[in-house]
């Protein structure tokens, strides 16, 4: 009995005495570890992976009120709203009801046609820029009637862009290189910059 309470003493005090105790490497026997994880079987449950772990949902093509098409047919809404709604806001739609997604998006790229883009809002607005010329003021007045005057419009508007009978003076303020024009590219950007949020939102600059 001495004997024992003896050996269990110079244990304890072994293991208190951090002086007298050396560190000693341990080594697993020949093919223990194989028997703990067989040949084939990674000990690291994401080595060998190759399928995306965090899928991020987007919208790669989004058209505005900026673009002849989704204007002309009755949305009304713009970059800011479409940002907002995208990251998960609640908006008010072009119907007037108050809508919202059920899961907000990782990332948006708005993608409003490059050709003409924003004439749709001046012929909505009725501005000079293009009510000086007889295709925008007969757009804009056939815009503001309503109903299937509108429609009409709209189809008439297609109609003449797609088959490139666009007035050519008029047409040019709303294309590349003129002033109307970067006016609204550079309202693009400085939309997609606003909203960007690194990390939690990509707001993508398109068209």
């Amino acid at each position: 009995m001495q004997k024992i309470l003896l050996s269990t003493t110079c244990l304890a005090l072994t293991l208190a005495s951090p002086q007298i105790v050396s560190a000693q490497e341990m080594s697993a026997a020949e093919g223990q570890l194989n028997e703990l994880f067989p040949e084939g079987s990674p000990y690291s449950p994401y080595a060998d992976r190759n399928f995306p772990e965090r899928p991020l949902w987007g919208d790669s093509h989004l058209h505005t009120s900026l673009s002849m098409d989704a204007g002309g047919f009755g949305n009304r809404l713009g970059l800011d709203a479409a940002y907002r709604f995208a990251r998960g806001e609640q908006v008010t739609a072009s119907s007037g009801q108050e809508v919202r997604l059920a899961r907000p998006l990782d990332w948006l790229a708005i993608t409003d046609h490059s050709d003409g883009m924003g004439l749709i809002t001046d012929i909505l607005a009725s501005a000079p820029i293009v009510t000086q010329y007889e295709q925008g003021a007969r757009w804009a007045e056939g815009f503001n009637a309503g109903g299937q005057t509108a429609v009409d419009a709209t189809l008439n508007l297609i109609g003449t862009f797609s088959q490139g009978q666009m007035d050519p003076e008029m047409f040019a303020n709303y294309s590349p290189g003129a002033r109307r024009y970067a006016t609204i590219w550079g309202d693009v950007i400085d939309a997609a910059e606003r909203h960007n949020d690194p990390g939690n939102f990509t707001a993508f600059i398109g068209f």
